[in-house]
């Protein structure tokens, strides 16, 4: 007996989806990982050793969630919803230079999701691609300035 005849109901996942429906889709996972990237960043700030890292790590966070920002504008122009609740688990260290190395690590993952997504769209979703671009650069130097953040750090100085 199938679930449909016991009463139950099947779920409502669509065989085909638009093009919209993908590319909300696409800046859904964004928006969620720069959103959780930013909260982990803004909680590292208050953690950290030195005040200029912290300062550092404030300034990164802030741009981030004016990337956020800008990625639920166009969600909303395709008629999406942000589906942020701050629920996802945020990366945690031992020392500062270990929520760094952490930090630095979900950076790079997002970049390569960003660049994905870039040559999924650069042709077909030229205004996409251009977010993508926008987000993707300001996201290279957010890299290089963890990156030296992290370098001098120390890795073997516990909290």
């Amino acid at each position: 007996m199938t679930a449909l005849a016991a009463g139950g109901t099947r779920s409502a996942v669509p065989l085909f989806r638009s093009e919209v429906e993908r590319i909300g889709e696409g800046w859904a996972g964004v928006e969620r990982d720069l959103a959780r990237l930013s909260r982990q960043l803004e909680a590292h700030a208050e953690r950290a050793t030195y005040p200029q890292f912290a300062d550092s790590l404030r300034h990164i966070a802030g741009s981030l969630a004016g990337d956020v920002r800008r990625v639920a504008e166009r969600m909303a122009q395709l008629g999406r919803r942000a589906e942020i609740n701050g629920a996802a688990p945020l990366a945690e260290g031992r020392s500062t230079w270990d929520r760094l190395r952490l930090s630095l690590e979900d950076v790079r993952v997002l970049l390569r999701q960003l660049g994905q997504l870039l040559v999924r769209w650069d042709d077909e979703h030229p205004a996409e691609a251009a977010l993508v671009r926008d987000v993707r650069a300001r996201l290279s130097g957010h890299r290089a300035a963890l990156g030296d953040l992290l370098a001098r750090s120390d890795p073997h100085a516990l909290d």
